[in-house]
């Protein structure tokens, strides 16, 4: 009997030290500079959050802090002490206060390049995506942006609209 009450204490604690926490929209990087980054989430519940990153996909070597994002909240993490003009590569994670983190996607971006340095850009406008649009022609847009490479994207506006 002990022991069948032990592994289900377990098996409780397990379950509840895993719930994974829901990530309303994905994070967007913002305000970059030639030795920061900024990186927006907000979650559906109140998480303990921090971003690993590094020069290396494969050895995120640095770390910040835990920060506290409450639920339903937008916040942000400043990722800084960064090289200028260098890829970096990071992943989110989050975690429920006192459970395990759970790990985002690796991503990356590029510090500010110094000036007079090349850089792209794309220019995205009204994707309203209604009754009118083809959902096949907005997706192979999607493509050929992922595929230019680009800095950054400048959006026109009504990109919300998108989830129609």
């Amino acid at each position: 009997m002990k022991k069948s009450l032990f592994f289900l204490f377990n098996l409780l604690v397990a379950a509840t030290s895993t719930r994974a926490q829901t990530m309303l929209r994905s994070e967007i990087i913002g305000r970059p500079t030639s030795s920061s980054i900024t990186v927006n989430a907000f979650y559906a519940e109140t998480v303990e959050a921090s971003v690993e990153y590094g020069t290396d996909a494969q050895n995120l070597s640095n770390s910040t802090g835990i920060q506290t994002f409450q639920s339903g909240e937008p916040s942000e993490i400043v990722v800084s002490g960064l090289q200028p003009n260098t890829r970096y590569f990071y992943r989110l994670k989050a975690r429920i206060p006192g459970g395990n983190f759970v790990s985002r996607p690796v991503r990356n971006f590029h510090t500010q390049r110094p000036a007079g340095n090349r850089f792209r850009f794309i220019v995205q406008a009204d994707p309203h995506l209604d009754e009118q649009s083809d959902t096949n022609v907005y997706s192979r847009c999607l493509q050929n942006q992922l595929e230019d490479s680009a800095d950054f994207m400048i959006d026109l506006g009504d990109f919300l609209m998108t989830d129609k």
